[in-house]
C-alpha cells in the first residue's frame, strides 16, 4: 500500500504541458523585447542615412529647407513609430564650407500601452550628427 502511495507522488504526467504553458508569458515577453530593439536598431540606420541625405543636398545646394525636407522625406518612409523631431533637425555651418547636418528622430515605444502614460506613448530619441563640406 505505501509503495503504490509513492508511485502516485511520482507519476509526472502532464507536469510538462504545465510547464510549457507557465512559460508563454516568458516568452512572449521576450519577443516583444527583441522586436523593439529591431525597431531601435531600424531607428538609428533610418536616422543615419536621413542625415547623411541631408548632409548631400545640403553640400550641393547649400538650403537648409531642402536638406530638412530630404531627411523628413527619408523618415517619413519609414512607419508611424520612427518620427522626425523638427526642433533636433539643422545644419550647422563651420569654417572653411564645413558644416554638421544634425537629425533628431524619436522612437515610440509601441509595446507600452499609451494609456498608462500621461503625455501619450513614451519615445526614445534618437540624433545622428554628420559632418561635410559645401561642394561649391
Amino acid at each position: 500500500m505505501i509503495i503504490s502511495y509513492l508511485k502516485q507522488k511520482t507519476n509526472e504526467k502532464g507536469s510538462a504541458s504545465i510547464e510549457f504553458l507557465a512559460m508563454i508569458p516568458f516568452v512572449f515577453l521576450l519577443m516583444v523585447m527583441l522586436w523593439q530593439f529591431l525597431i531601435g536598431a531600424y531607428a538609428l540606420i533610418t536616422a543615419q542615412s536621413a542625415a547623411n541625405e541631408a548632409a548631400k543636398v545640403y553640400s550641393t545646394t547649400e538650403n537648409q529647407a531642402e536638406a530638412a525636407s530630404a531627411a523628413s522625406k527619408i523618415v517619413d518612409a519609414t512607419g508611424d513609430s520612427i518620427k522626425l523631431n523638427n526642433s533636433r533637425t539643422f545644419i550647422s555651418s563651420g569654417s572653411d564650407k564645413q558644416f554638421t547636418s544634425s537629425v533628431g528622430v524619436d522612437l515610440e515605444l509601441v509595446f507600452l500601452p499609451s494609456e498608462l502614460f500621461s503625455g501619450g506613448t513614451p519615445t526614445i530619441p534618437i540624433n545622428v550628427d554628420v559632418s561635410s563640406r559645401v561642394i561649391k
